[in-house]
């Protein structure tokens, strides 16, 4: 997967939106080096999953990466940044609003060492919004965006989903945006800027329940796993777990009616179509739901496999990671970082090139694991500038190869 080779990105990022999205890029080959204070990037905190040493959460978000330390707050540290600037395609930062400004690394700094730039920023409500001076972190966009509202049981209170989504989507929108950048820059040869907001994202994956609100007013309330369309779509209870089931297409409606071994509910009027459906949704569960809680899911799903009923266990996270669909799709790799207490095993990017699953060719970094050979290879450092610069505490003050890794 080297469809990016050739291309390098200084990654400012912190935590999961400023480094999730340029591990893509750097599984598709592109050279990205990561820039961390002396204290690391604050994802290296283990108390989010320790493995061994290393956080759950920076395991996750850095292979393929090189890693070095710079202290940025220092005139000569800043001076290193732009050189490496001088000689890249891209930065991405994750900061708050106008932390480059203050630091003397703006955009227009960064540009004017380097026109053919691109620069990617993602914050958490923008750069001079309404919001923008605000802490942003995941749970407040879910709130922010009308997703919690969507989410839970229709008598229950608002929900969020477990995962950071907005970090997540947020790292990944902002890769899309370099690549479309770096497109551009092929056909102009000229550099571009590249920002979105968390908020932003989450946003704009309202998709169609967005489009419903701004052009027929309507609010959708919270449905539980229930579709606000389709009828049935949604978890049921069998006699022991539960079953997802999604008969979208009238075929599927009938098949699932077959399936239940109740065909007259075929020819009911109260459920001729989906309109009718949804209309009547409290009278259909009525009929549905007594009728699966009488059978074990196992049951339930063979006997929707023979009628052809879009259909689905819910499955735990142990469950989900040990289907076949995993190992058949290459979804998970072993990355093993230096003074790490072992390999780590974590999940793989889904998209194959040419038939190639991503395969790391780097663990994630230890803290400044790479500053040394980074600054020789790229830049010329010779071991007297490199000796200068530990000295004055601008790589960090306990040496290369990541002996601070820990500390956070």
């Amino acid at each position: 997967m080297r469809a990016l080779e050739g291309i390098r990105i200084i990654e400012l990022g912190q935590v999961i939106a400023g480094t999730y999205g340029t591990q893509f890029l750097a599984d598709y080959g592109a050279e990205v080096i990561k820039v961390e204070p002396p204290w690391g990037d604050l994802g290296r905190n283990p108390a989010t999953g320790d493995l061994g040493g290393m956080s759950s959460l920076f395991a996750s978000m850095n292979r393929n990466k090189r890693g070095i330390v710079l202290d940025v707050r220092q005139p000569a540290g800043r001076e290193v940044l732009l050189d490496l600037v001088a000689r890249a395609d891209v930065v991405v930062e994750n900061f708050r609003p106008h932390t480059l400004d203050r630091l003397g690394l703006g955009e227009a700094v960064l540009r004017a060492r380097n026109p053919a730039l691109i620069f990617a920023s993602c914050t958490g409500f923008g750069l001079d919004g309404p919001w923008s001076a605000w802490p942003s972190f995941d749970l407040i966009h879910q709130a922010r965006s009308g997703w919690m509202s969507l989410i839970g049981e229709p008598a229950g209170p608002p929900a969020s989903l477990p995962i950071p989504i907005a970090d997540l989507l947020a790292g990944v929108y902002l890769s899309h945006g370099v690549l479309a950048a770096l497109l551009a820059r092929e056909r102009t040869g000229a550099g571009g800027r590249v920002d979105t907001t968390m908020l932003g994202v989450m946003l704009s994956l309202l998709s169609y329940q967005g489009a419903m609100y701004l052009n027929a007013g309507i609010v959708p309330p919270r449905r539980g796993t229930q579709h606000e369309y389709h009828v049935p779509w949604q978890a049921y209870e069998t006699a022991d777990g539960y079953v997802v089931v999604a008969p979208r297409e009238e075929v599927f409606w009938q098949a699932f009616c077959r399936a239940l071994g109740q065909p007259a509910v075929i020819d009911d009027s109260r459920f001729a179509d989906a309109p009718a459906r949804r209309r009547h949704r409290d009278d259909l569960a009525a009929i549905v739901e007594p009728i699966l809680r009488s059978r074990s899911t196992a049951m339930w799903l063979a006997a929707f496999e023979e009628h052809g009923v879009p259909a689905a266990p819910i499955l735990d996270l142990a469950e989900a990671l040990s289907d076949p669909f995993v190992d058949a799709e290459r979804l998970t790799v072993e990355v093993a970082p230096a003074g790490v207490d072992g390999p780590i095993r974590v999940l793989n990017n889904p998209i194959h090139l040419d038939g190639r699953a991503a395969a790391p060719t780097l663990p994630p970094p230890m803290l400044g694991e790479h500053t040394d050979a980074v600054l020789r290879e790229i830049l010329g450092y010779d071991d007297r500038r490199l000796a200068d610069l530990r000295a004055s505490g601008v790589l960090g003050t306990d040496g290369p190869a990541g002996s601070r890794a820990r500390s956070r």
